[in-house]
């Protein structure tokens, strides 16, 4: 895989988001990446909104799109694993040199 070890693990993501005021509910998807497993937890759970902050898997999220469900997240620069973990290294680094 391209992407490394997450700086702040999946249950504890999933905490962070179910704490947000306006989140019924939040779950994270397990099975394989194809629409029929995605209509299944929309339909098994109700779920009004599918939010996404990647790019790719069209197909995926297409059902969910065709029904007016889905959100696109914005990136938001400075908050990935890879990121956290350069300003962790730099301030280390500062930390050594005083």
């Amino acid at each position: 895989s391209y992407k490394g070890r997450p700086v702040i693990a999946e249950e504890e993501r999933l905490e962070i988001v179910k704490a947000i005021d306006c989140v019924d509910d939040a779950f994270v998807m397990r099975g394989e990446l194809v629409p029929e497993t995605l209509a299944r937890y929309v339909d098994e759970y109700d779920v009004s909104i599918v939010a996404y902050a990647g790019d790719g898997f069209e197909a995926y999220y297409s059902q969910v799109k065709a029904g007016g469900m889905y959100r696109q997240l914005n990136y938001h620069p400075g908050i990935s694993s890879g990121e956290i973990r350069e300003r962790i290294r730099k301030r280390a680094e500062e930390i050594k040199k005083t």
